[in-house]
């Protein structure tokens, strides 16, 4: 039996519209445009997608929580760090095996690492 799987990743957040305007730093795009949802906004990302879902103001899980990883192209990566000061990324580091990355922590402290794909 195959099932029909997408992946949904789920990160609650008090602050809606730092947390869109973060991802949407990064180079991801919402599924539906204009005026942010206060309650749900969702990035597709390939067949997957990330989904912002509002917290109401209650404490943010923190075993529950991703660690997620990007990975984008030479020329993706680039432009990406140099328009992300604000957000405050790490130095890019190289890690045999993995390349150049960088991290950076979203507005409700999931930890992203963004990957230079190999060309």
């Amino acid at each position: 039996m195959s099932a029909s799987l997408r992946l949904l990743n789920i990160i609650y957040t008090n602050d809606m519209e730092e947390s869109v305007r973060f991802y949407e730093k990064l180079g991801l795009f919402r599924s539906v445009d204009g005026e942010v949802d206060k309650w749900w906004n969702e990035f597709p990302v390939g067949n997957a997608s990330l989904a912002l879902h509002w917290n109401d103001g209650k404490p943010l899980p923190t075993e529950s929580n991703p660690e997620l990883h990007f990975q984008m192209s030479q020329s993706e990566f680039e432009t990406v760090y140099a328009e992300i000061d604000d957000l405050v990324p790490s130095p890019v580091e190289t890690m045999e095996g993995v390349g150049r990355f960088f991290t950076v922590t979203d507005p409700n402290g999931v930890r992203v690492q963004v990957n230079e794909a190999a060309e």
